[in-house]
This record gives structure tokens, C-alpha cells and sequence, in this order.
């Protein structure tokens, strides 16, 4: 998992919900003859895009979940769940921002070095 993989993260869940609405906007829509199977089409393409979405985003919150060290575990949560910007990161846990992002980055370097071990 990557810091760009992370930061999926903050429009995922705003994606889904876009998703989820327009499945259900043309799911309710009726529609007749030549126009039904362009809906059909549409509607296959939206839910492959949101079980895509829905996946994606699962790994990312297993991937902090994982996390043993309950301080970056928090670092992550704030950051990437949250959304806060590197100083407010620091400001809720007691640390300048770039010690925060320091922690996080540097885990991120680490896990990316044991999984190609």
C-alpha cells in the first residue's frame, strides 16, 4: 500500500455514495424498448465501478486496521480516514506535523520493503 493508495481514501467514500445514488436513480427509471438496454449497460459499468470502489476502500481500511503500533495506527486514521492535513495530524496527537508524517511515510517504506521480501 502506497501514500497515493492512502489518499484514495478521502474521495472513496464520496465516490460510493455518487455511485450508489445513481444505481439507485436509474434502477427506479422506467424505460421502454431500444433505451432499456443502454440503461442495462449503464447500470452493469456503475455497479462495476462501485464494487471496485467498495473494494479498494476495504483494503486501505484493512491495511490501517493491520497496523500494530496503535500510535501510527492513529497517525494513519487521522490522516488518510480523517483527512486532516499533516499539522492538524500533529496537533491531535502532541507532535510537529512533519514528525507525524515522518512516522507514517517511513512505516509506508518499511511494509513496501517486507512485502517484496
Amino acid at each position: 500500500m502506497s501514500n497515493e493508495d492512502l489518499l484514495q481514501l478521502w474521495y472513496l467514500p464520496s465516490e460510493i455514495g455518487i455511485l450508489q445514488n445513481e444505481i439507485c436513480r436509474l434502477s427506479a427509471r422506467r424505460v421502454v424498448g431500444d433505451m432499456q438496454a443502454a440503461v442495462n449497460e449503464l447500470l452493469d459499468t456503475l455497479k462495476q465501478r462501485l464494487t471496485r470502489c467498495q473494494a479498494e476502500y476495504k483494503r486501505g481500511m484493512d491495511f490501517i486496521q493491520a497496523i500494530p503500533d496503535e500510535w501510527i495506527g492513529e497517525a494513519f486514521q487521522l490522516r488518510y480516514v480523517d483527512c486532516l492535513s499533516w499539522i492538524d495530524v500533529g496537533l491531535k496527537m502532541g507532535l510537529t506535523s512533519d514528525c507525524c508524517r515522518k512516522m507514517v511515510l517511513r512505516y509506508l517504506e518499511r511494509h513496501a520493503e517486507a512485502s517484496t521480501l
